[in-house]
């Protein structure tokens, strides 16, 4: 079997599938490691080959997630908002991430009908700092799957950051857990 139809097998996400689907069938699993353009599809497929995830491989998508939460606060015009979520420090525990984010959600959905005149932008800062709070509480966990949740949550919250927020996420997690992502994969089920 294949490895891209060990990971088939694993069920991945639809966009996950497609991208697979696109790759040579003869892909090793170290290049298609190398090659993933989600970090959040690589912790998924951790949690799902049973790894221990460190801290490491996931604190960083999440606060990469936070600062573009408070980057689309910024632009729907919540500066203090903003300012809150940019103010805490990357190694600040998740609960105080999700506390802060879960704030300037409620801040936010307050002003349904502001946000309702002022479009797109509103919306996408709701959904952003929601998205943060629901990673920062996922991660709170500390569990491979928990891990792996939070990492999709952080990926919905940057959608709009584009390719380059994804491949450094994605860098982030090549890093932390790479060796160990191709190890597992490579060892017989």
């Amino acid at each position: 079997m294949s490895p891209v139809e060990k990971i088939l097998d694993l069920d991945p996400c639809p966009e996950a599938r497609a991208w697979l689907a696109d790759q040579q069938p003869d892909l090793s699993i170290a290049e298609g490691v190398a090659l993933c353009p989600r970090g959040e599809w690589l912790l998924w497929l951790a949690a799902k080959l049973g790894l221990q995830i460190p801290e490491a491989a996931y604190r960083p998508a999440v606060v990469r997630a936070m600062r573009y939460a408070a980057s689309a606060l910024r632009t729907a015009g919540f500066s203090a908002e903003a300012e809150a979520l940019s103010g805490i420090p990357a190694d600040a525990p998740f609960q105080t991430m999700r506390a802060v984010a879960w704030s300037a959600a409620n801040v936010v959905r307050g002003e349904a009908a502001w946000a309702a005149a002022r479009g797109e932008e509103a919306w996408t800062a709701v959904r952003a700092v929601a998205l943060v709070a629901s990673a920062a509480a996922r991660a709170e966990a500390w569990t491979a799957e928990a891990a792996g949740w939070a990492a999709l949550a952080m990926a919905e919250a940057e959608a709009e950051a584009g390719a380059v927020e994804h491949s450094l996420c994605a860098d982030d997690v090549r890093s932390a857990i790479g060796v160990e992502l191709i190890a597992a994969l490579s060892a017989p089920h």
